[in-house]
């Protein structure tokens, strides 16, 4: 308003200034003498007058220039409306269709009234209809599975009262048809300028379909696929939980029994490995069904099984659940018209407070595992810590002796083998012997039957027979006399398929002599392993290798084996031999007897006096040894040996 007063003004002010200069311009132009000219009075009226018409004029202007910039103004306002309401609807739009898309349902609660909006799709998750009554919490609670409410209040409480920056939990909600559903539910809280949560909205994502996945893949995850049985990583959790439930109890409160299937690789090999899966899945049944509610079966991988036993109360309950697991696999299983037989090995452990870790745990398990293994088939043992003693001894000389084949470290002893009744060396056996690093000569004992069970026997073996072979081809041809060389072959090794071949490289590279060599074999190759034995033996027939059945008497060796396969000759096992001369000699001399019915040859071992060589020679015993005639020693002893041997068969000159 003052700029358009200020602007009139000056609009004046510019009028009378013209119009007092124009009548100061007429009078110098047409003298004083004019101010007495009635139109230079006129002059001004009509200068008013058209002031007046150009002032209206300039009016009329301004204000179609005010109504045109109204117009203008009130076009760009509807415009921006427009632009605004369309904006709108197509916000509304696009959530609307991406809460369809997302297929969620929406929910909308006032915290301080408890009123709760909840949209169509959300009661059509649990089967309730658009008009179905859910405006409270109470009403949404209601279709929560019971055991999952506590949880549920505890998440919308934690946000509300702003112990946790938003809101996302899964729950189950009951179906109307009694069935159940995993839902995702998340949300955020308005509050006020207090910081207090007024309002809460969110959405809830049926994920049924994603919680069975996930539950699968647990499943799998912590569960054996061919038995179903719990596996090794949820078999420790429950044994870290009890031994967390029992870290303060001075009694114990749980035990645990690992369980290793005897000789069920023979299965494997015999019949495949499918048979051997349903073998697996039939002694896993077996093996449940006699656990108490409450024990754990797991198996642990390949042929082991556990057991993790709670609430006992003395030592021999634990035992008496071992030995009901061993009674329950007495009846063979039957696959594919196969009856096989059954049984296992069991260690157990009792868990006290001692023990701080699963994997002390399962290593004594272990350890009496393979004690009751080593007792024979289908044992038991409960572990003590003399036996981790012992284990730990072991592993020193599986370590050591692996230390020692890798510098061929081991010495080959020799022993010799006579005729009867001459006692003229006619061959020698090759046995191993060990100086360990303290300098003591571990005996065979000590360390072949960890070479066993670890596979070392095989490179050891094989060292032993590369050598020998070559230290007798040697003696060969410095005595120029035949001599022949016994190795002792375990059944591990005679049954691998690249035995022969070794046997034959050996026998090449050395120049022995032909038919030389003498395989001793345990009974155990004829009983377990008839098809690999039928081939190895025809092709050492080939090489004219012979093979002598060692320590005839003391395994199972049938007489329908002896018929069956090419055996040479027998060891009498010097049980037997040390027998002679008392009331109970009568099973040696059978021995004898049969060899030489089944035309084999027979060497007796374990010959130490003058009286056992008298009742071998009355036998007919054509060879024996023993340290009557020589101990085991080395070939810079044995060489005298054999050096007055063969002069003493060389012909008087």
């Amino acid at each position: 308003m003052l700029e358009r007063a200020s602007r009139h003004l000056l609009s004046a002010n510019l009028f009378f200034g013209l119009l007092v200069a124009t009548i100061c311009v007429f009078l110098a132009l047409w003298g004083p003498e004019q101010l007495l000219n009635p139109v230079l009075w006129l002059l001004p009226l009509a200068s008013g007058l058209v002031y007046l018409a150009f002032r209206s004029h300039h009016m009329y202007l301004e204000r179609l220039a005010g109504e045109e910039r109204h117009r203008e103004e009130v076009l760009r306002l509807h415009e921006d409306t427009l632009a605004a309401l369309e904006a709108a609807r197509r916000s509304e739009e696009r959530y609307a269709l991406a809460a369809a898309g997302s297929n969620d349902g929406l929910w909308d609660w006032d915290v301080a009234t408890d009123a709760l909006y909840c949209s169509g799709r959300w009661r059509e998750m649990i089967g309730l209809d658009a008009t179905a009554p859910i405006a409270l919490l109470e009403q949404w609670l209601d279709h929560v599975v019971e055991d999952d409410r506590p949880g549920l209040l505890w998440a919308l409480r934690s946000h509300v009262e702003g112990d946790r920056s938003h809101f996302e939990h899964e729950y189950r909600m009951r179906h109307v048809d009694g069935s159940t559903w995993w839902v995702l539910c998340r949300g955020i809280a308005v509050r006020d300028e207090a910081g207090r949560a007024i309002r809460m909205a969110g959405s809830q994502t049926d994920i049924t379909e994603q919680r069975r996945i996930r539950d699968s893949l647990a499943q799998a995850a912590q569960h054996d696929p061919l038995t179903d049985l719990p596996n090794r990583t949820l078999f420790r959790e429950l044994l870290q939980h009890a031994i967390r439930q029992n870290a303060r109890q001075s009694a114990p409160g749980y035990a645990v029994l690992f369980i290793d299937l005897d000789d069920f690789k023979q299965v494997n090999d015999t019949y495949g490995h499918v048979v051997g899966d349903r073998f697996l899945a039939a002694i896993a049944g077996r093996l449940q069904a006699e656990l108490r509610p409450g024990d754990s079966l797991a198996r642990l991988g390949g042929d082991e099984f556990a057991v993790l036993v709670e609430d006992f109360d003395t030592h021999g309950a634990v035992v008496a659940i071992a030995e009901r697991l061993q009674r329950a696999l007495d009846e063979p299983i039957r696959i594919s018209n196969q009856d096989l037989p059954a049984s296992a090995s069991i260690g157990i452990v009792v868990g006290t407070s001692s023990y701080h870790s699963v994997d002390a745990i399962l290593r004594d398990a272990d350890i009496a595992m393979y004690r009751a293994k080593a007792a024979g088939r289908g044992g038991h043992e409960l572990f003590d810590p003399a036996m981790y003693a012992s284990a730990l001894s072991r592993l020193r000389i599986e370590t050591e002796l692996r230390r020692a084949l890798e510098k061929n470290a081991l010495t080959v002893f020799y022993q010799p083998i006579v005729q009867l009744p001459s006692s003229e060396i006619c061959g020698v056996e090759a046995l191993v012997r060990w100086e360990r690093a303290d300098g003591r000569v571990a005996q065979p004992l000590e360390f072949i039957p960890i070479a066993e069970e670890t596979g070392l026997v095989v490179p050891l073996t094989y060292q032993v027979l590369r050598e020998a072979c070559h230290q007798v081809a040697a003696w060969q041809q410095m005595y120029e006399r035949p001599l022949d060389l016994s190795v002792n072959i375990s059944s591990r090794l005679f049954t691998r398929p690249e035995f022969i071949d070794q046997v034959e490289e050996a026998m090449a590279e050395s120049g022995l002599l032909p038919g030389s060599l003498r395989l001793e074999i345990p009974e155990s190759v004829l009983i377990d392993h008839s098809e690999v034995v039928d081939q190895h033996f025809q092709r050492l027939r080939n090489l004219q290798v012979a093979v002598h059945l060692d320590n005839f008497g003391s395994g199972y060796a049938s007489l329908s084996c002896l018929q069956r396969y090419p055996v040479d000759a027998l060891k009498l096992d010097k049980s037997f031999v040390a027998r002679m001369g008392t009331a109970n000699e009568g099973v040696g001399g059978a021995i004898v007897r049969l060899a030489r019915e089944l035309g084999m040859g027979l060497i007796a071992e374990g010959v130490e006096t003058a009286a056992h060589v008298d009742q071998l020679r009355a036998l007919d015993c054509p060879h024996a040894q023993g340290y009557l005639f020589s101990q085991p020693v080395t070939a810079g002893e044995m060489a005298p040996l054999l050096a007055a041997a063969a002069a003493a068969t060389q012909p008087a000159a």
